[in-house]
């Protein structure tokens, strides 16, 4: 079956998503006249249809994917430059810290990706004959747990995820651990599988959610 082409709004709204634009913000750079009369969360609404269309989903991914091999953006690259930041070690600046001129080239290769910030200060010490001229070079580093909760989450070092399942409105149906949800959502597919006799139109209602904690 041949996908259904794109219409211009259409190619706006995947431009905004492939830009980095939330699915709102993409859908009101599409539709800008009739964004301004709509509430904020019949916007989200019907982004949210938009973006889950099969032909407009593909688009979106197909971009991406295109974005990424033009600024070579792979797995590798992304955990390596994350790992800089999450191992970095405040020992490899010392030489820096001592020397006279501030010198990046002399740091071993992929520290100074580390390095958030550089802050040379000047200033004088003493009076008269004894005054001094001083100079003190401070380094800020990147946060370091932003980075390793990043890979933590890549290597499943925490064990349970949790996942969300939404209506098509976004609302939330469903949250929990992983493990506990597939249990739900299997109870849940052996009640829908009933005739419709069973049922109106075989409908059957979501159990309802059982607070956290309780």
């Amino acid at each position: 079956m041949t996908a259904k082409p794109l219409t211009a709004t259409d190619r706006t709204f995947v431009a905004g998503r492939v830009a980095g634009l939330s699915q709102a913000d993409a859908w009101r750079a599409a539709f800008p006249a009739r964004s301004e009369r709509m509430l904020a969360k019949t916007v989200n609404q019907k982004a949210s249809r938009l973006a889950t269309s099969g032909n407009i989903r593909q688009a979106i991914m197909a971009g991406q994917e295109a974005a990424a091999r033009r600024a070579d953006v792979n797995a590798d690259r992304v955990l390596t430059e994350l790992a800089r930041l999450a191992f970095a070690d405040i020992a490899d600046y010392e030489e820096l810290l001592r020397a006279d001129i501030v010198d990046l080239a002399g740091l071993p290769p992929g520290v100074s990706r580390a390095i958030s910030e550089l802050i040379v200060e000047t200033y004088v010490e003493g009076r008269g004959d004894d005054a001094q001229a001083v100079r003190r070079l401070r380094v800020k580093l990147h946060p370091k747990q932003p980075a390793l909760e990043a890979l933590a989450k890549y290597l499943k070092l925490y064990g349970v995820e949790r996942l969300e399942v939404t209506d098509p409105d976004g609302k939330p149906l469903l949250t929990g651990a992983v493990d506990e949800l597939m249990s739900r959502m299997q109870a849940i597919a052996a009640r829908v599988a009933v005739s419709p006799a069973d049922g109106e139109n075989g409908r059957v209602e979501l159990p309802e959610r059982t607070p956290e904690g309780a």
